[in-house]
């Protein structure tokens, strides 16, 4: 122990010497026995000579049992001791009574003295060495009653329960009315949750000293634990008009605030315990809980954190800290919490049902029922756990296992809303509408304006065809909140059924303003006009509906400019003599809902106040934020840097924003594969994309922690405007069917630099055709030609060209649990405006138009021949020639009009039709994306409706005898020659291009087969 700060009226002699012998004992091991034996009696000497300081110790040694009765709190009496004694602090006193007692000085309390001795080191949390204080009183004053109740207080502490009971019970044999022995008691009986003991004893105590502050907290805080917080403010009251100053009834009374939702009463009374004791880890704890309750997260981790280091293993602390991470998204670092606390605590129900539902969020849901289980082991009736145990199975669509834990969670708890409402949405899962409406309408009784509840019921009323009903939930949801993009989709979804298309666009078109590249948007409204298009007379009508369609896309991609109302009607306006004034009128609802819908916005700026330019975005006021962040990162290299500062000046939405992310801030990286210009790893990037501004906290809000992919481009560093204008063209259509890019980075260990983009983890199409054809419905495989011909369409718009088209460059994703999948077109590396030439060809040979292999100039219609290919192997699952080598002779043969083998038997003629125009010699007579993707859009709607000319062909093949039925372990022998990542192409004197025959063409592909195959 260091030397102490002795009491100010010892002389500055006196601890000049003490301390310089002090010095000396540490070093006691060196010294001489004659020496230790002069330094210990210098020591003692100056010690007996100061009277005043052992005078008045004694004297309140003398106090010290008749101040226990009076206090209560040892740690109080150890503070109060320590300023009276003018004592700097409780350690210093510790040293001087070490040396009285050493001595068995006849002018002192021996007795007390060991008594205050083992309540100091109790205030200090050394709880063994108070043990043996107390015992070592207790041997020589066994029926000492103050020893026999601190040792009781120990033992508690130390959660010896059993042995506290004892002493204590043994204390109050020896002294009956003892306030301190029954309060201890009592607390000892809350512990173990024995709480008609706890207030028989408590209330016995405050019969014997009805103004003991102590007795009255502590029973406040009983009440608080047992949720009767009026009785606890009572009490707590009481306390501080004795105390006004008493920290501990100021940080309950908060806490007690705090459970009646009172946040600003909680946080004045937490502020005014830390101003008298800024080390009280109760105060520090619960002003942090309030704080998560007001979701200020980061004053929250800042008092937790704080705490943490008064107390490293402090239970309630961890799991407050880790419910805070996990509310904020930090999934992991809520993990960690929670781990740490099952270490110390391995029973903590609370823990282990916080920690299954973190790892339920992270979707690792196995690891979240093993502590779910654990925990309803420990407390079977916990209604959360049920209701997080419950949600679990749902996400593995356990749907029955699900409704056993909701339907026992609210037997428990009959009126919990959100077990009502999870169950509702289970039995929908379950197609059980009805009992899902019996959920819903109890939920709606409780709460009325359930916004949820009323989504939830509208659609349960979709799914049983009372639309009406539905359309009342879904109106009243709205008046709620009227920009719900979601509840909005849901309306136009209801009006779409009943045929009322000027609704439905309004609703659709509404939705599209937040949510511009919804593609299950995009699909309904561009089938409303498909509709419309089918109504019409003739394909010059149909052109000039385009015409009309196109302009009101271009009202609904207006964000945030400074036009008119007027002047978007006149967008509409300017064409107006292109149909007849029939016509028009015909479509003047569906204009009128249109124009309405232009009128719509994303609010306000909260900052400025001018019209923000996206959702929850401000143009202006976050180029301000983004620019003032410059200095605070860069590439290394100016023209990246530049690059990227550009685009972050001109965001008119998060989506628009991209960054320059360090190395350092992914992990888990991992090599996917290698392609013709770069190589791809998967990663996952702790920090995620920027969502808004945070204008409270005065922070961004990412997106959190997400799985990206990395695309490095081959020497990149060298060729820096070249990787610059690939990540610029893809940037042009971030989100809208082509893959989003969130930022650029470099790899420390090739020095190439990396795009950072969106993960599909599906993977290419040439891998989901590999282990899912068989699962592929027509509509699953029209949705894939629909998405890359219409993201295609958007390449195309923009006045470039792909130049390199195959089924490894479109990827997919799955989104809500594998329900519905999206899919996206990638790699721009070669990517270029059109009339661009190169004499040098690159491509993968299969995919490559026959006038680009003879040395042709490539087109848009080059790429249209790509999507023709692909449409092949979408609708076969064979990629093109995979059982011949991809050499010159391939390229002479696509020349004279092979194309890969398709058979009329597996293929609706329409869709045939669509392949010979895609793969004609004649790039002229090729139709443009645009067209593809409205009329496979047309396919899809006609695919529903069983008198279609589409529906009634593909019912013809599925039922004809010739139908493949294809068989996924049958392996596919591909042709160790056939190449299927991009090269440079050099084939000399092609043939022109022709066109075959279907039938020659597949006959020519049986013969290469088979000369292949024998070899």
């Amino acid at each position: 122990m260091k030397s102490p700060e002795l009491p100010g009226h010892l002389t500055s002699l006196t601890i000049k010497y003490l301390r310089s012998v002090n010095y000396f004992l540490r070093k006691e091991t060196q010294m001489s026995p004659k020496f230790m034996f002069s330094c210990k009696k210098i020591k003692n000497l100056f010690l007996n000579d100061d009277r005043g300081i052992i005078k008045k110790l004694n004297k309140k040694l003398n106090k010290l049992e008749e101040d226990l009765n009076e206090i209560f709190w040892l740690d109080k009496i150890v503070s109060n001791y320590t300023k009276s004694l003018k004592f700097k602090n409780p350690e210093d006193m510790l040293f001087c009574l070490n040396n009285l007692i050493e001595k068995n000085s006849k002018n002192i309390n021996n007795i007390n003295a060991l008594l205050l001795k083992g309540m100091i080191h109790y205030s200090l949390y050394s709880y063994n060495d108070a043990l043996d204080d107390f015992n070592r009183t207790l041997s020589i004053s066994p029926n000492n009653v103050s020893a026999i109740i601190c040792r009781g207080i120990v033992y508690k502490a130390l959660k010896q329960y059993d042995k506290s009971l004892i002493d204590l019970d043994k204390s109050l044999e020896i002294a009956s009315d003892s306030a301190v022995a029954l309060t201890y008691r009592g607390a000892t009986y809350k512990i173990l949750r024995k709480y008609n003991e706890t207030f028989s004893d408590i209330n016995k105590s405050l019969e014997i000293k009805p103004d003991a502050t102590f007795v009255l907290i502590y029973r406040g805080e009983t009440y608080r634990m047992l949720k009767k917080y009026d009785e606890a403010l009572l009490d707590l009251n009481r306390s501080l008009e004795l105390e006004p100053d008493n920290d501990k009834a100021l940080s309950i009374r908060g806490a007690t605030y705090n459970n009646l939702k009172k946040y600003d009463d909680a946080l004045s009374d937490f502020n005014e315990s830390l101003r008298i004791d800024p080390n009280d880890t109760f105060a520090l704890n619960f002003r942090g809980e309030t704080y998560r309750m007001l979701k200020k997260y980061d004053k929250a981790i800042l008092d937790f954190n704080r705490s943490l280091e008064l107390e490293p293993n402090n239970i309630l602390t961890l799991y407050f800290r880790g419910e805070t991470y996990r509310m904020s998204n930090k999934y992991y670092e809520a993990l960690l919490d929670f781990n740490r606390l099952l270490v110390l605590e391995p029973n903590n129900k609370e823990a282990l049902s916080s920690r299954g539902e973190t790892y339920r969020m992270l979707k690792k849901y196995d690891e979240a029922l093993l502590d779910l289980n654990r925990s309803l082991e420990l407390e079977p009736n916990d209604t959360f756990t049920l209701y997080v145990r419950g949600i679990t199975y749902g996400m593995l669509n356990k749907y029955d296992e699900a409704l056993l834990d909701h339907n026992r969670s609210l037997e428990l708890e009959p009126n919990d809303t959100f077990a009502l409402y999870v169950r509702g949405i289970t039995y929908g899962m379950l197609n059980k509408y009805d009992e899902a409406l019996l959920d819903f309408n109890r939920l709606l009784e409780l709460e009325p304006n359930n916004k949820e509840a009323l989504n939830s019921r509208g659609e349960a009323y979709r799914m049983l065809k009372k639309y009406d009903e539905a359309l009342l939930d879904l109106n009243r949801s709205l008046e709620l909140e009227p920009n719900d993009t979601f509840v909005l989709y849901a309306r136009g979804i209801i009006y779409k059924t009943l045929k009322k298309y000027d609704k439905a666009l309004l609703d659709f078109n509404r939705s599209l303003k937040t949510r511009p590249d919804d593609i299950r948007l995009l699909k309904d409204r561009e089938e409303i006009y498909q509709v419309m298009r089918s109504n019409l007379d003739d394909i010059w009508e149909e052109n000039e509906m385009d015409d009309i369609i196109e302009k009101v896309e271009r009202i609904n991609s207006i964000e945030g400019d400074e036009t008119s109302t007027s002047n978007r009607v006149n967008i509409l306006a300017e064409d107006q003599d292109i149909m007849t004034n029939k016509k028009l009128k015909e479509f003047d609802e569906v204009r009128n809902s249109l124009v309405d819908c232009a009128n719509d916005d994303y609010g306000n700026c909260e900052e400025c106040q001018k019209p923000n330019t996206g959702v929850k975005w401000c143009r202006s006021c976050n180029a301000k934020r983004l620019q003032s962040e410059f200095y605070k990162w860069t590439s290394e290299n100016a023209d990246i840097d530049n690059f990227i500062q550009q685009i972050q000046l001109k965001a008119n939405s998060h989506k628009e924003v991209i960054e320059w992310i360090p190395f350092y801030r992914f992990k888990d990286v991992s090599y996917v594969k290698k392609g013709g210009f770069g190589t791809i790893f998967r990663s996952r990037w702790t920090d995620g994309y920027i969502r808004q501004w945070d204008n409270k906290n005065n922070e961004w809000i990412r997106y959190s922690e997400i799985d990206v992919a990395l695309k490095s481009l081959d020497n990149s560093a060298q060729n820096v405007m070249e990787f610059l204008q690939v990540v610029g063209n893809q940037l042009k259509f971030r989100d809208k069917w082509v893959i989003a890019i969130y930022g650029i980075t470099k790899n420390p260990e090739t020095n190439d630099y990396m795009m950072v983009m969106q993960y599909a983890n599906i993977g290419s199409i040439r891998k989901l055709l590999n282990m899912k054809f068989k699962e592929l419905d027509w509509k699953e495989k029209l949705d894939i030609l629909r998405s890359v011909a219409y993201g295609l369409a958007l390449i195309h718009k923009e006045g470039l060209m792909h130049k390199d088209f195959h089924s490894g460059n479109f990827v997919g994703t799955s989104l809500f649990g594998n329900f519905k999948h999206e899919y996206y077109i990638t790699d721009f590396g070669l990517c270029r405006p059109i009339g661009f030439h190169n004499s040098k060809i690159y491509g993968v040979l299969p995919y490559v138009a026959p006038e680009v292999l003879r040395g042709g100039n490539y087109t848009q219609a080059s790429d249209i021949y790509s999507f023709g290919i692909t449409m092949t192997e979408v609708l076969t699952s064979y990629p093109p020639y995979y059982n011949i080598p991809h050499k010159e002779r391939l390229a002479v043969y696509i020349c004279q009009g092979l194309r890969p083998k398709i058979s009329r038997s597996e293929v609706p003629q329409l869709l045939l039709d669509m392949v010979n125009r895609c793969l004609d010699a004649e790039p002229q007579k090729r139709p443009s994306a645009k067209k593809l993707y409205r009329i496979l859009q047309k396919y899809n709607i006609d695919r529903k409706d069983l008198e279609s000319e589409f529906s009634k062909q593909i019912n013809t093949i599925e039922n004809s005898k010739e139908f493949p039925i294809y068989d996924p372990t049958k392996p596919m022998a591909t042709h160790s020659k056939a190449i299927y990542t991009s090269r440079k192409l050099d084939y000399k004197y092609l043939s022109k291009p022709v066109n075959m025959m279907l039938e020659a063409s597949n006959a020519i592909n049986d013969e290469l087969e088979a000369k292949y195959s024998s070899k």
